[in-house]
């Protein structure tokens, strides 16, 4: 069975404020071409001597990794042929991990920065990630300083959390990326569309970005808006997807939050953050995203790590929490 290397995902983050205990929720589905894709949880120990270098069995992406490693359990393919495609993790450290959302970048921005064939994807960013990372932002700096030097395969968006912060990373061409972090008070849905607005480069504790991402923009004319910053107008697409499937079912959640309806707001530029006056509870999650978030491909939401559970797969965690969700065959945890 093979497998496709973009599929249509969604995913949902929450900050501490907005969950009824306190915890930090990242979730995503893996939406798919058939119905039963097997996962499998694994946990790997600290220590665990990595291979070097690093290899992708996907596009031969090739690194080399640190020698130090923390325990942390994912849930690749049960089928590792074609790549380990780890998806979704937590670390000793409470960091937690999903990789990837699929999004596209324009054809503007692919003219001059385009994708590489044997750059960093989905298959195994997670593995050369999660064991290295202590906290969301290293998580973030890791993964985006191997954007930088040795490239990108796929445009992708990338969750992490700890206890502490949710962060939402977007990679945007072959060697650059940014990175928001999710209000404390606020969650956000995303689905296959690269959904990051303004970027203030003077508040270094709510975006990241690549190094030199302003040049590249200037340097070769890609801003439409001038005066700011607005990286979905950068460098994402509007297609007829666009508007008619990815933003609405977004939208549809987002808007609904909102204490003034957007009438007159294009779906496909609805905001990226919404708040409600009830706080979200884990538990009625799944089923309110099942019903709200309509697309054309399979929807599964199951939950894969929750931290107040003892002890699972040799790994003992305490509040606050993180939640990360993915689809796969793993038992949900509940208090």
């Amino acid at each position: 069975m093979s497998r496709h290397t973009h599929q249509a995902c969604t995913s949902f983050l929450a900050g501490k404020m907005a969950t009824l205990d306190g915890s930090t929720i990242i979730a995503r589905n893996e939406d798919n071409f058939v119905a039963i894709w097997p996962k499998r949880a694994i946990v790997h120990p600290a220590g665990e001597s990595p291979e070097q270098p690093f290899v992708s069995r996907g596009n031969q992406f090739t690194t080399r990794l640190p020698q130090t490693t923390y325990q942390y359990i994912a849930v690749p393919d049960t089928d590792p042929s074609e790549g380990y495609y780890e998806e979704s993790g937590i670390n000793e450290k409470n960091v937690a991990m999903s990789a990837t959302e699929s999004a596209y970048t324009n054809s503007r921005v692919l003219g001059v920065d385009p994708l590489v064939s044997n750059g960093i994807a989905e298959d195994a960013m997670l593995t050369v990630v999660l064991p290295y990372i202590d906290s969301a932002q290293a998580g973030i700096k890791r993964l985006g300083q191997l954007v930088s030097e040795q490239g990108a395969a796929e445009t992708n968006g990338v969750l992490f959390s700890d206890t502490e912060e949710v962060w939402y990373m977007e990679i945007v061409s072959s060697h650059h990326w940014v990175a928001q972090r999710i209000p404390d008070d606020a969650y956000a849905v995303v689905a296959n569309q690269l959904a990051i607005e303004d970027i203030d480069f003077d508040r270094p504790q709510d975006f990241l970005t690549s190094a030199d991402i302003r040049q590249f923009v200037q340097r070769h004319r890609l801003n439409p808006d001038g005066g700011r910053f607005n990286s979905r107008h950068i460098f994402g697409t509007k297609t007829a997807d666009d508007d008619t499937i990815i933003r609405p079912g977004c939208g549809t959640v987002i808007v609904a939050s909102l204490p003034v309806p957007l009438k007159s707001q294009p779906v496909w530029n609805s905001p990226l953050f919404g708040r409600r006056n009830k706080k979200l509870a884990s538990p009625k999650l799944k089923p309110s995203l099942d019903h709200t978030i309509k697309k054309p491909l399979m929807i599964h939401w199951e939950l894969v790590v929750k931290l107040n559970v003892t002890n699972f797969g040799q790994l003992v965690y305490h509040e606050p929490r993180t939640h990360t969700f993915c689809n796969c065959d793993v038992t949900s945890h509940q208090p």
